[in-house]
């Protein structure tokens, strides 16, 4: 999951959102965002595919497993 935090702050600053407002659409604390783009910890995977959704994105996009979202 390198790649994980990079595509999350990407997706939340093309968004326009800043960490307090991804995390209160989310449900998630300010700081669960913070720490995931600071890489201080990883999430589960239910919380990976409500992001994903969220952003209707695919989960192996968050994860790097794939470059694109095609």
């Amino acid at each position: 999951m390198t790649k994980f935090h990079e595509r999350l702050r990407k997706l939340r600053l093309q968004h326009g959102f800043s960490q307090k407002e991804l995390a209160k659409l989310l449900g998630y604390s300010e700081s669960t965002i913070k720490r995931w783009e600071n890489r201080k910890s990883v999430p589960s995977s239910s919380y990976i595919l409500k992001i994903a959704t969220f952003f209707d994105v695919k989960c192996d996009y968050l994860l790097g497993l794939i470059d694109t979202n095609d």
